[in-house]
């Protein structure tokens, strides 16, 4: 698709700094002929042929020189180019390295190769699988008859030397509910034997082959100036990306279909901005498409045993029996917070912190604690609520649940009323109703799950709009060995299922929480030379409204920081009005940015709306 609109006359993004190099290393050339494809990738289509290991090897040396930290090769399909293993042996040299396919040539002896490959080098091999569909019938609808089979037995080749594929699909369809479209894509990945699914949802780019099979872009469906008010280019990939072809270098993956988005022969030379004037820019801002990998550690090898729900539960029912005092982790609790419990349960009070302290709870509130165990926390949140709150626990340890409930009568006594109950359930499958809760706290317990992103989804979807977690749990100054993640005790320990630090909150971030808030962090042991802290955090469910409109208001920072940034782009000068939509203004009045902001302007009832987009354009940017 040509520009449409005038490249001067459109937004231009800088570069920042080029972080990840893509290789057109297969062209155009593909072994299937997709109904969706956005560059119309196909057996025929050699308008870009495939590279030669000399050419990529000449990009790879430049890129060395400027500081590319990540790799990514695709296609049409990339090993259908003979040169493939070479070319990734070099790549590998340099830094991590990802190969986008679609399964189906992943023979075994192939899988073979790449794990040799893999073993010569120091830095990680990715593989990303895609699909179109969870069952067959889904997928070869669009695929063709058999693709199924074959990628997934791609899928089991590669799993088998060692490798965790990510699986990547695209939500062709915009009016189905893209959490069961997730949920379709979680079973997939459980059937062919991942314990924790690693998915690339992508939404539809309508391009190629889906602009003739679905639809065109909309003639609205374009980026202005308005579109990047207080908004951090970094959250554009083409402002720290280049793709490489036979024909030259051009700005993104996406646009490579379009001679205009040819930016030179050399890596270098492109290093410049680049204008936004395609109908694809505005897929990429207002959902905020990404082609690179998602924002998690390296995967690439399994260890030799993986630890299932299993032994984590057989692990704590152990603690429940006979209390386990090593599991005491850092952070205690008040004397009068905990008065009214019996000291059964403050025997087994397995914790990292005490999130109840700090979740500011008020009377009358909802509360849910997830793996309650022998119900601490629980009864603890129980005083602070008062008769008219309700707090549930949730555990999946029987004998947990026992101990809680046996002590739940006697908490009722002291307290005067019964204001909690205990369910069995899973952190993955809250049996919570949606939107029914003013807040969820765990303690030490995320950790264990090995489906973290799923865990962060489910509070997401019990919390009400304007709803917040208190967390406290166990994390890591860096990812955490592989190797170790197939010990049962360590899992038990909060030590093999900790995340690193900044995954634990870009989980959090991806799962549509903001304003995020770290409220303790204490050094809580070191194991091998690496340190674990025990974190306590807070976020928040903001709930966009059903229109995203511009009236006239506006957001002026009061300090004390000379600038801040949220969690959507925005940037926001001390002192400096800023012109907010009626989304922004609602969130920064309330928790957690209020007081920190002063809101102007007319309140929503009393100001005549326009499109989202602060010009006269009127037109939508999100």
């Amino acid at each position: 698709m040509p520009p449409i609109m005038p490249p001067d006359k459109a937004p231009h993004v800088p570069m920042l700094g080029l972080k990840t190099l893509w290789f057109q290393v297969a062209g155009t050339i593909c072994n299937l002929r997709c109904s969706h494809c956005f560059i119309s990738c196909s057996p025929e289509n050699d308008s870009h042929t495939m590279m030669t290991r000399s050419q990529v090897q000449r990009y790879l040396a430049e890129a060395r020189e400027l500081g590319v930290e990540e790799f990514y090769f695709t296609g049409g399909e990339p090993l259908l180019n003979r040169e493939l293993p070479g070319i990734l042996a070099d790549a590998l040299h340099i830094g991590p390295t990802t190969v986008l396919t679609n399964g189906m040539l992943i023979t075994a002896s192939i899988a073979r190769v790449m794990r040799e490959i893999q073993d010569a080098s120091a830095h990680p091999l990715e593989f990303r699988v895609s699909l179109d569909g969870s069952t067959a019938e889904q997928n070869d609808a669009i695929r063709g008859k058999g693709v199924f089979g074959k990628a997934t037995q791609g899928i089991h080749n590669l799993r088998a030397v060692g490798f965790e594929p990510i699986l990547t699909a695209c939500q062709i369809d915009e009016h189905q509910d893209p959490n069961a479209f997730r949920r379709g894509f979680e079973d997939l990945a459980r059937r062919v034997g991942q314990v924790t699914p690693r998915l690339k949802i992508l939404p539809p780019l309508f391009l190629g082959a889906l602009e003739k099979s679905v639809r065109p872009y909309r003639a609205t469906e374009r980026v202005t100036d308005a579109c990047f008010v207080n908004y951090s280019w970094e959250s554009l990939q083409c402002s720290t990306c280049r793709m490489v072809t036979s024909e030259g270098v051009y700005v993104c993956p996406i646009l490579l279909d379009e001679p205009t988005a040819r930016m030179g022969q050399t890596i270098r030379e492109t290093l410049r901005p680049f204008p936004l004037a395609y109908s694809a820019c505005y897929t990429c801002r207002v959902q905020g498409l990404s082609c690179a990998n998602p924002s998690e550690p390296h995967a690439p090898v399994r260890p030799a045993r993986e630890v299932t729900r299993a032994d984590v539960q057989q692990f704590y029912a152990e603690a429940a029996l006979e209390p386990k005092p090593a599991l005491c982790c850092p952070g205690g609790y008040d004397g009068a917070e905990t008065a009214h419990i019996p000291e059964v349960v403050l025997q087994r009070a397995y914790g990292c912190g005490s999130p109840m302290g700090m979740a500011e709870l008020a009377p009358g509130e909802i509360v849910v604690d997830l793996g309650s165990g022998a119900g601490i926390d629980v009864f603890v949140a129980a005083k602070k609520v008062g008769k008219d709150g309700t707090v549930v626990g949730v555990d999946m340890t029987p004998e947990m649940l026992a101990q809680a409930l046996g002590a739940a009568g006697q908490v009722a006594r002291n307290l005067g009323y019964r204001n909690t109950e205990f369910r069995h359930g899973y952190l993955e499958e809250i049996p919570v109703d949606d939107a029914s809760v003013d807040l969820v706290t765990s303690n030490c317990v995320l950790n264990l799950s090995t489906d973290k992103g799923k865990v962060f989804r489910e509070i997401g979807r019990i919390l009400r709009h304007g709803g917040r977690f208190v967390i406290a749990d166990i994390v890591s100054e860096k990812p955490v060995p592989r190797e170790w993640q197939g010990d049962k005790h360590l899992w038990g320990e909060c030590i093999a299922g900790a995340l690193a630090e900044e995954a634990f909150l870009a989980a959090a971030l991806e799962a549509g929480f903001t304003g995020l808030q770290i409220l303790t962090r204490t050094f809580y042991r070191e194991v091998a030379g690496q340190n674990f802290y025990a974190l306590t955090v807070r976020g928040w469910k903001v709930q966009r409204g059903s229109t995203c409109v511009y009236i006239g208001q506006q957001a002026i920072y009061l300090g004390p920081y000379a600038q801040v940034s949220d969690d959507d782009g925005h940037t926001y000068p001390r002192g400096v009005p800023c012109e907010i939509c009626t989304d922004t203004s609602a969130k920064l009045a309330s928790s957690p940015y209020g007081g920190q902001f002063v809101i102007t302007g007319p309140p929503p009832a009393q100001a005549g709306e326009r499109a989202c987009g602060p010009s006269s354009s009127g037109e939508r940017c999100c």
